[in-house]
């Protein structure tokens, strides 16, 4: 699976879902942290990516966050993991796979 997306586009997905995700609010109680603006948020990756297919996120995501091909519907999977380790385990995903002719960011 990882290998069916470009490296510079595996980590700008990462890159941008990160920064997208990090800014919906997460409170006790639910907040925005919702698995409709999760996914609302996920279409917004999508737009911003030009050249990436709805696809192409949901499983540079998939793999990234899960380390799976298959399983639920990403928003819910994010949405019950919990921001925190959501995005950390996007970070890390970017660590571990960055080929050394990207730079981190």
């Amino acid at each position: 699976m990882r290998k069916q997306i470009p490296d510079p586009l595996y980590h700008e997905i990462l890159a941008t879902t990160e920064a997208v995700l990090g800014e919906v609010e997460e409170k006790e109680g639910g907040g925005a942290w919702t698995a409709e603006e999760i996914g609302k948020r996920l279409s917004e990756v999508r737009e911003r990516k030009e050249g990436a297919r709805s696809g192409d996120v949901m499983r540079t995501l998939r793999h990234a966050i899960t380390g799976r091909n298959i399983g639920p519907a990403m928003a819910h999977t994010i949405h019950l993991l919990g921001k925190h380790n959501t995005l950390a385990r996007i970070r890390a995903a970017r660590r571990n796979s960055l080929p050394s002719s990207l730079p981190p960011s």
